[in-house]
């Protein structure tokens, strides 16, 4: 039996609640059944999983969700988040050299020691690829959970970073060009084990056919109402089931008017805006309920009075509208 096949996600380690690692939140996640067999498609072909949806709609939290279900507290050590930029090049993924502080340390006669020990400790430092790669290779037992790379939007990057970036994901294994050629230390490649690689795009930019053909590929729908209760309640656990059910109502009615007003535009109000909106919503609602307002409060949880109406801008307008002519809709 192959060790992939011994790896399966299962999409239930955060589903009904939230955990921290390391001090930070890592929020609770409910992946759809399809999506889930993406996720173990792409494992068990050792291909990377393009994800593609509308921003906010949990392309990135669906990596955490792999990454904890994988290594539980050990995550922080073995998740890996790229966020790609305009500018990124696809080597950046597999380490950077310090050139500035190389440059400046050999002028000033700081660099006394030139050995490659020393240029990969003080001017080397490994991308998040890169990182998931070494561990891959310095693996005591092949048996070991994968690390868990998140590439994230790559959308961003120029024309020309994808099937760069393919060429590194197939060859899973880089040099250190700055190293002697007979060191032993240039080289970094993965054996049995390989990373978990996951890739999103808000398909802002098509991606090259010859990318897509290498790719596992899955678009994570918005959410109906029903799932969109569950993401508040597992993400807000003791909140009331009214309030939600009244905010996800009034979330949908501001989706629903700007889809059928603004045609042109992409922009949409997403997922994660909702959350933010319910914990404002969820902060006014007990401070009504806790009869303690002083000064602005006391308008602030007037604002919750809008909830229920059809018309006229939602409350705390300014979490989800973030356009003026958005803005200028729901005021006619």
């Amino acid at each position: 039996m192959s060790r992939k096949s011994e790896i399966v996600y299962t999409g239930e380690s955060l589903r009904n609640e939230n955990k921290k690692v390391d001090g930070k939140d890592v929020f609770a996640y409910l992946p759809e059944s399809k999506l889930v067999e993406a996720v173990n498609l792409s494992i068990v072909l050792e291909r990377p999983l393009l994800i593609m949806g509308e921003p906010g709609c949990g392309k990135t939290r669906l990596a955490e969700s792999v990454a904890y279900e994988l290594h539980k507290e050990d995550m922080s050590n073995k998740y890996f988040r790229w966020n790609v930029k305009s500018t990124s090049k696809a080597k950046d993924g597999l380490y950077v050299f310090k050139a500035l502080k190389h440059f400046q340390d050999s002028h000033a006669d700081r660099l006394k020691d030139y050995s490659d020990e020393n240029i990969l400790k003080e001017y080397i430092q490994d991308g998040p690829l890169g990182k998931a790669i070494r561990i891959c290779k310095d693996a005591k037992d092949a048996k070991e959970m994968p690390p868990v790379v998140l590439i994230d939007e790559i959308d961003k990057a120029s024309l020309d970073f994808p099937n760069d970036l393919l060429y590194e994901l197939e060859q899973m294994s880089f040099e250190y060009e700055e190293l002697s050629l007979e060191s032993n230390l240039r080289t970094v490649e993965t054996r049995d084990l390989k990373p978990i690689v996951l890739i999103t795009s808000n398909n802002e930019k098509e991606l090259p056919a010859a990318f897509l053909r290498r790719c596992i590929f899955y678009e994570i729908a918005f959410p109906g109402k029903k799932e969109l209760r569950k993401i508040v309640h597992s993400r807000f656990e003791n909140a009331d089931s009214t309030l939600v059910s009244d905010t996800v109502d009034a979330f949908l009615r501001v989706r629903k008017k700007l889809e059928t007003t603004d045609r042109v535009s992409d922009k949409k109000v997403s997922t994660s805006e909702l959350i933010d909106w319910f914990e404002v919503i969820q902060h006014y609602h007990n401070k009504q309920k806790s009869n303690k307002l002083t000064g602005p409060e006391t308008e602030l949880v007037k604002e919750l009075d809008k909830l229920k109406l059809e018309e006229g801008l939602p409350p705390f307008y300014q979490v989800l509208l973030k356009d003026t002519s958005w803005i200028d809709r729901f005021k006619k």
